[in-house]
């Protein structure tokens, strides 16, 4: 009877000191975000390499490239934008598009969808925060793309088609700002 007390103290200790294994980025959740930015900037600076790309970088991480012809002003926080764009994965695959034609080349085509200029207010934060911070570098009628690092996109969350911890490639054109 002893030993079979003992035999279940031991049983129970060890599983207790299993269920005790904690997950890193619960002790230390600022190592794991600087990791994780670590690992997006490579993987920024691999394809930047590897597509020739001459983007400017933000204090965020975020890397932009913004043609702006004419003489308008850049949007501003607070104002309305008509934005058309095609967002990526770095490996290239479309995942959303405001274009019906890329959506349909691209095999994510959803017919009850309404394919057209996405409009919002910037700094809003109805969008993702890397939006809200590359925008303001373009004008009316400018096109270019932002490259944006995982925790100014989608972070650790995992969404229908773009995996957690995702850097995100977008082409932008800026149809409309309303002063």
């Amino acid at each position: 009877m002893k030993n079979t007390y003992i035999i279940i103290l031991l049983v129970t200790s060890l599983g207790f000191y299993a269920c005790e294994e904690e997950d890193p980025c619960e002790a230390n959740q600022q190592l794991c975000l600087q990791e994780q930015y670590d690992a997006d900037v490579l993987k920024i600076e691999e394809f930047i390499a590897a597509k020739n790309l001459e983007p400017t970088m933000h204090e965020s991480g975020l890397q932009y490239f913004a043609n702006n012809p004419g003489e308008s002003d850049s949007a501003t926080r607070g104002q309305f934008v008509s934005v058309d764009y095609v967002g990526k994965l770095l490996d290239g695959t479309v995942f959303d598009t405001s274009i019906d034609s890329i959506a349909r080349v691209a095999g994510i085509y959803n017919e009850n969808r309404t394919y057209q200029p996405f409009s919002f207010q910037l700094g809003s934060g109805s969008v993702i925060a890397g939006w809200d911070i590359g925008l303001p570098f373009f004008e009316e009628g400018g096109y270019g793309y932002l490259i944006i690092p995982s925790y100014l996109g989608y972070g650790s969350r995992t969404t229908a088609s773009i995996p957690p911890n995702t850097v995100l490639y977008f082409e932008i054109n800026l149809i409309d700002v309303k002063y």
